[in-house]
């Protein structure tokens, strides 16, 4: 018994040395470093820590000045000022647990490179396994937290300051809290620049977060998101639902649209993929909308938003009475555009911010396809405008009827048209110039427009116009009774201004 005592004993003391030794400088050191090469070697991270300190009776541990680079990257994905582990004791035994995380002064910086190259762990340099990973977590505590993601191709960032976060146990293993931000998401690119601030409830389940009421007003409007962030410790993967509305006069000012819009969108729709390569698909809706004398009602468009386009898969609206439907998208790097779109019936008079002349009463039916070169202006604009124009039935206004067909391509255009006013004037033009700015008023014009008509009708056209104020002051000045047909051909070789 006494023998059997001192064993005891001598192993009580042996185990007490060598925890005394294990907390001694050169062995906290080399702890260290066997957990950094093991990072490096089982998941593809480089880590570094200014200082360590833990004690093995409790399995606390502190690091300090960590920073966490993925193998080949030059830039950390993750810095903190200070961040406390508490394990329990089945992590000694190879359980992926931590009883309590706190973390102050963490930075989360993505970066995604020109060449699309990402600065996060790459997924081929993990052993497959058949299930996420997971990391159970009791409790976690984050202040004053920056999570930061930048393209560097696209000039597009969104950056989050003051991120506080406390999630304490709730059922099943799940840890819940209240999230909040004091800045941010902040979104920038070019011509894009809109702030807000973040509130709402997340869950975490040792594989993804989930989020319930998340909410980020903003600048331009206010969007709510609910749904889940997978593989966390994998690839991590969104499957998000958003809605909310956007008023189009602030959105106008983030996105420097001069002249603004007016009117407010809603949107609905899922945000999906891995961070890097997160698409949203929106449905966009408005009642009316205002761009300076336009006013388009019904609006619906499908929009599917990336890191590096914007593209417009369906829109339509009402416009006067007519119907615009339509395709188009917009690449962010290069600042390229595309429009595919057709119009059915809409009115002439809908389109200008004054009285026709004539009191005119036609409306317009056709289709255009444009590639524009946006940092080029007006002149970045290349394809084809086709329209008709049909008197329209049932009203006392003067009839127009007729085909117009313009071609754009950079800095030259042509216009060929033919058409008949009130069934007396028949109109017929060739026409073409040369932008040498992107200032369209500084076009060069020439070409030919011809016109004809017998002196009867002719007369009864020119009483139309004299009778608004508009036409009045069309007609003034001429002989007011034609005697005779007309036919003539005019040269046109000018400037605008």
């Amino acid at each position: 018994m006494r023998r059997g005592l001192t064993y005891l004993a001598v192993a009580v003391a042996v185990v007490a040395v060598f925890v005394a030794l294990a907390h001694l400088p050169a062995a906290r050191s080399m702890a260290l470093q066997w957990g950094l090469r093991a990072l490096h070697s089982r998941v593809g991270i480089d880590a570094t820590v200014r200082d360590i300190s833990y004690n093995l009776l409790t399995l606390d541990v502190h690091l300090r000045g960590l920073t966490v680079t993925a193998a080949g990257s030059s830039i950390p994905f993750v810095t903190a000022d200070e961040v406390s582990v508490d394990l329990p004791w089945g992590a000694v035994f190879g359980s992926a647990a931590v009883e309590r995380l706190d973390a102050r002064g963490l930075a989360v910086d993505i970066v995604r490179a020109a060449d699309g190259t990402v600065n996060l762990p790459k997924s081929g340099d993990r052993t497959a396994s058949a299930t996420a990973p997971r990391i159970v977590v009791g409790g976690l505590v984050l202040a004053d937290t920056r999570v930061r993601y930048r393209d560097l191709g696209s000039q597009f960032s969104l950056d989050v300051s003051g991120l506080n976060l406390t999630m304490t146990p709730a059922a099943n293993g799940v840890i819940t809290g209240r999230l909040s931000t004091d800045t941010g998401p902040a979104l920038r690119g070019q011509n894009l620049s809109v702030d807000g601030a973040v509130t709402g409830s997340i869950a975490y389940d040792g594989s993804s977060l989930a989020f319930d009421g998340v909410s980020y007003r903003s600048t331009v409007g206010e969007l709510r998101t609910n749904g889940r962030l997978e593989a966390l410790w994998g690839t991590p993967a969104a499957r998000l639902t958003v809605d909310g509305a956007v008023e189009l006069t602030r959105l106008s000012t983030a996105l420097s649209i001069e002249p603004p819009l007016d009117g407010r969108v809603t949107l609905s729709g899922p945000v999906t993929g891995e961070l890097s390569k997160l698409e949203a698909t929106l449905t966009a809706t408005s009642d009316q909308l205002q761009w300076e004398h336009l006013t388009p009602r019904n609006v619906t468009a499908a929009v599917v938003l990336t890191p590096g386009a914007v593209r417009v898969d369906k829109a339509s609206l009402q416009l006067g009475g007519g119907a615009v439907s339509g395709t188009g998208g917009l690449l962010f790097e290069s600042g390229m555009a595309s429009i595919d779109a057709s119009w059915q019936g809409v009115p002439l008079d809908a389109l200008v911010d004054q009285p026709l002349p004539g009191n005119v009463a036609t409306r317009l039916t056709g289709r255009t396809a444009l590639t524009w070169d946006t940092s080029r202006g007006i002149r970045g604009l290349t394809g084809r405008i086709e329209t008709r124009a049909d008197a329209a039935a049932g009203t006392r206004g003067t009839a127009l009827d007729g085909t117009a067909q313009l071609n754009l391509s950079g800095e030259t255009w042509d216009l060929r048209s033919n058409t008949v006013v009130g069934g007396a004037l028949s109109l017929d033009g060739a026409l073409s110039g040369r932008l040498p700015d992107a200032e369209l008023a500084n076009s060069s014009l020439e070409g030919t427009l011809s016109a004809a008509g017998d002196a009867g009708p002719l007369e009864g056209l020119a009483a139309r116009f004299a009778g608004t104020e508009s036409g009045a002051r069309i007609v003034a000045g001429r002989v007011p009774r034609v005697h005779q047909g007309l036919v003539m051909c005019l040269p046109a070789r000018r400037r605008f201004r």
